[in-house]
């Protein structure tokens, strides 16, 4: 029977790997990876915690990303229907989420009603948003997550004003950061904002406060890291 695993990865702190999924790397035939070279090292790094009975072995390493999915999406379906075992990793974090994972699940779950000698294992694992959450000390019975929005201003704004009356999570990149702050101050108000950069590793940060303040800060310290922006978006005008 073949099965497609859903790997997470360390966001930063390389002791997060779970220990099933440092077996799972080792069980698997097949690694679909953003790049192939991070996907050497994340065996590298890990090959000393694998269970002794898996040997040296290290699976056939394949990439996968948005420029080539539609090409290896059939490559993976063909593996799995000769019961062969594939790992599905994305750079950082959990697979699927803000990454192109989620064609290559959705194909298989397709395959499955056709032939259901398929199976999908999604482990539990690192993941920015979460941490995010708890340290902005907005709440979390309720919230919304956006990913990644639009870079350009206007379908930005749009956005912001469609999301929902509640607690929202977004990616944004250091480069980007500001432009998205003052887009939420000329939007939905000077609303309070969690901002968390580099969750995990060495230089972790979590900066809270009004949108404006939020932004004089980020103006006198330059962006640097990945962000995760959490607003409390409950009271917006």
């Amino acid at each position: 029977m073949g099965k497609l695993i859903l790997i997470p990865t360390p966001i930063g702190n390389v002791g997060d790997m779970t220990v099933r999924g440092v077996e799972s790397l080792f069980l698997c035939d097949v690694v679909l990876c953003e790049d192939t070279r991070d996907g050497q090292r994340l065996f590298d790094t890990y090959k000393e915690y694998a269970p002794s009975s898996f040997g040296d072995n290290t699976p056939l390493l394949l990439s996968y990303n948005d420029h080539n999915r539609d090409e290896r999406i059939p490559q993976a379906l063909a593996f799995l229907m000769q019961d062969k075992i594939v790992g599905l990793v994305t750079d950082r974090g959990t697979p699927v989420v803000s990454d192109p994972g989620y064609k290559l699940v959705k194909a298989v779950i397709d395959q499955q009603g056709v032939n259901n000698k398929i199976v999908i294992d999604a482990l539990p694992g690192a993941t920015a948003l979460i941490p995010a959450l708890q340290l902005s000390g907005f709440p979390p019975t309720s919230f919304y997550f956006a990913g990644f929005i639009s870079k350009k201003t206007q379908a930005r704004k749009t956005t912001l004003l469609e999301f929902p009356k509640t607690t929202v999570i977004l990616y944004e990149s250091p480069y980007r950061l500001i432009s998205l702050l003052s887009d939420i101050n000329k939007t939905l108000g000077d609303i309070p904002v969690s901002i968390s950069r580099e969750i995990t590793k060495t230089y972790e940060e979590t900066v809270r406060g009004k949108a404006t303040e939020c932004i004089a800060h980020f103006e006198e310290k330059t962006p640097k890291g990945e962000f995760v922006v959490v607003i409390d978006n409950r009271l917006n005008s």
